[in-house]
């Protein structure tokens, strides 16, 4: 098993380390009102009330950002030039000094302020702000092939505060977000005779200018903010792909990086906003064959076993293709029209949304035979856009397969998993209409999985035990309750709870380099200086590639960097340290032809690559831990260990290595909690 090892290297995050305002100086250009609506009584008015007033606030043209305090308020910051005038007798307008402004208000003011004091936008994206901040990075093509106007896919920038992180002593931990949003042409959320579906009848209509590329709110505007798709709208979260920079802007990272540059354009020392940065932590990354030998324990497991193909589909093609592959792989599969009792079941389904209520194959065939290993596969997943089988679904499918045999022998069928530290493992579930709480467990005895509910007596005393700011994990919505890990005998408790922060790449020693290449693009490679090289190192094979090219063309000045890059991808140059030594020769030069961001010693994707943790500050995340690649579609969430464990052991990592749980890498909760979880969804599908 991999071992955890120190790491000097920092990890920069979106956690805020701080922000510093200059009040006065704010003071000069803005003015703060508070729009007040809390001496509403009747509920259904209040609620219209705070649906409203934001539209009207900005039909006054006054308004700079607005923000919602969730206490009966909105903040907005106005112009100073503007006399600003908001007559509603539902509410009550005062104006409210800079120096008592809650900060956590104020930043929130500054940062969607951003989009109306930048009147040129810097950057491929453009920014708007509609009670948020938001970058437009993609037009994406409608659905309905008569639909005019495309999606705008943008990334909504905020601040949020993680309450996972309240001691009861000093501040709350807030942290930097960036989500995707949508906003729908209106002609794809109607039905057949032009009207809008219930759902979205009564939501916001924005317009949007075409020549600065800005949305606003508009009473008969073109687009509603709605993803209004089953298939959400993508955002990756880096993108470093050719190093190209304008790629790198329409991502997460690179929005995040442009909206820390556009704080400096607009406020300068007026307003900072720092993100925090670890400087020290362990890391844990896998050994080159660790997970290629579990899986190989995983295989021999199955082949232990009868495999039946059920499919419920009409495509022949795709069942022959999952036959053929696992007929590769050494197991003996054949088919069936139902589950055969005590063989490992692979159901072939179209996508759940494509049948009746009640009429998914996969529940019924469950249902009618709880105590059948079934797992089931849609043939969308099963098939690429190619019509071939895809690789790493079947490959899910089989560890899948794999994890309900275990859960239906209850007992963990791999050697040497990690210990699970003598814990009883929780799971919340709301049931009743969220009227009750059932609390699942399991426990592990020499490999034996034995699950069940806790008593009222033991969810009485665990409510005594947990202290008051844990209180809401075990008890609350459900979006507050988090895994739990307890020790009944030593009266200790570890929840497990994500947080809204993320690692990120390191931009500050990113950004000089894809500014270096971008830099470089429009640049010729003078002729002279190519036979100046071609002098000095006379063997090297990339220079002299591109003097041939250089003798059979027109050009004689020299040759484009772009035209120099396409030659140089010559197979013969893959394994030459040549182009390597040319393109450092150039960069004495100015010019850049590429630099690997990949290395891991330069730790630069660190963000995005292996399991660390910031053990001081009781924060981990896991991240991919195959081949470092110069692209990620998602972040990597940190977690937050809360609890009355006085020092949480390096061994509770090991617990997150097992790389079936999550498909080839590591997990971002123990082990035992997969098996929970699937337990509780079974328990609900027989029922």
């Amino acid at each position: 098993m991999a071992k955890m090892t120190p790491s000097s290297i920092p990890v920069l995050t979106t956690y805020i380390a701080d922000t510093q305002f200059d009040r006065p100086a704010l003071a000069k250009l803005y003015d703060i009102y508070i729009i007040s609506y809390q001496h509403v009584t009747d509920k259904q008015e209040r609620a219209d009330v705070k649906k409203a007033i934001p539209g009207l606030l900005y039909k006054t043209g006054a308004i700079v950002s607005l923000v919602d305090d969730f206490s009966k308020h909105y903040y907005v910051l106005v112009a100073q030039q503007y006399n600003f005038k908001f007559d509603d007798p539902r509410v009550a307008v005062k104006k409210a000094h800079f120096d008592y402004t809650p900060p956590y208000v104020l930043d929130k003011l500054l940062l969607r302020a951003l989009a109306r004091n930048l009147t040129h936008a810097n950057g491929a994206v453009s920014r708007f702000e509609q009670n948020g901040l938001y970058y437009l990075v993609d037009f994406k093509k409608p659905r309905k092939a008569k639909t005019t106007n495309k999606k705008l896919v943008a990334v909504e920038i905020d601040i949020d505060t993680d309450w996972s992180g309240n001691t009861g002593k000093g501040e709350v931990p807030r942290a930097l977000i960036a989500k995707v949003v949508t906003f729908t042409p209106v002609e794809e959320l109607q039905d057949a005779s032009g009207k809008l579906y219930p759902e979205y009848a009564s939501e916001q209509r924005y317009a949007l200018d075409l020549t600065s590329a800005i949305v606003s709110k508009s009473v008969k505007g073109d687009y509603i903010k709605a993803a209004a798709s089953k298939f959400k709208n993508r955002v990756a979260a880096i993108d470093l792909t050719d190093l190209d920079l304008e790629l790198f802007e329409r991502t997460k990272t690179g929005v995040i990086n442009q909206c820390l540059e556009d704080i400096k354009t607009v406020y300068g020392d007026r307003f900072t906003l720092t993100l925090a940065s670890f400087p020290t932590h362990l890391e844990l990354l896998p050994k080159g064959s660790e997970i290629k030998k579990h899986y190989a324990a995983i295989h021999q497991q199955l082949l232990q076993h009868d495999l039946v193909l059920i499919n419920t589909t009409n495509n022949e093609h795709a069942e022959q293709l999952l036959l053929q592959q696992l007929n590769t792989d050494g197991y003996p599969a054949r088919c069936a029209k139902v589950p055969q009792q005590g063989s490992l079941n692979l159901l072939l389904t179209y996508h759940k949304d494509t049948y009746a209520k009640g009429q998914d194959p996969y529940q019924q065939l469950k249902q009618a035979n709880p105590a059948e290993i079934i797992q089931n596969c849609t043939l969308e997943n099963l098939l690429d856009t190619s019509g071939k089988l895809s690789l790493h679904v079947y490959e899910v499918l089989l560890k899948e397969l794999f994890v309900k045999l275990e859960l239906n022998t209850k007992r963990i069928l791999l050697h040497d998993m990690p210990d699970t530290l003598g814990a009883t493992y929780i799971l919340a579930e709301h049931v009743n209409k969220d009227a009750e709480i059932r609390y699942h467990s399991l426990t592990l005895n020499n490999a034996k999985l034995q699950f069940g509910l806790l008593s009222h007596s033991e969810i009485a005393n665990l409510k005594q035990l947990i202290s008051p700011q844990h209180s809401k994990m075990l008890s609350g919505s459900k979006g507050q309750v988090k895994p739990l890990m307890y020790w009944p005998e030593r009266q200790e408790y570890l929840f497990i709870t994500d947080t809204p922060a993320v690692p990120l790449a390191d931009i500050h020693g990113i950004m000089p380099i894809l500014l270096s290449v971008e830099q470089s693009k429009g640049k010729l490679i003078p002729t002279e200086l190519l036979e100046q090289f071609c002098q000095q190192y006379p063997d090297n094979a990339a220079a002299r590639l591109l003097q041939q090219h250089l003798t059979k063309s027109s050009a004689v000045n020299g040759i484009k960097v772009s035209d120099a890059k396409a030659l140089l991808k010559d197979k013969s140059l893959q394994r030459s340290t040549a182009k390597e030594q040319l393109n450092q020769w150039l960069q004495n030069y100015g010019i850049t032809l590429w630099q690997s961001v990949k290395k891991r010693q330069d730790g630069f994707l660190q963000a995005h690559w292996g399991l660390r943790v910031f053990a001081e500050h009781r924060l981990y995340f896991s991240a991919n831990v195959q081949a470092v690649k110069a692209s990620y579609s998602n972040f990597s969430r940190l977690y937050r260990l809360c609890g009355n464990v006085s020092n949480v052991p390096t061994n509770f990592y090991d617990m997150l290595t097992p790389s079936h749980i999550r498909h080839k890498q590591y997990s971002v909760l123990p082990y035992p909690f997969k098996y929970l979880r699937e337990s509780v969804e079974m328990r609900k599908l027989n029922n």
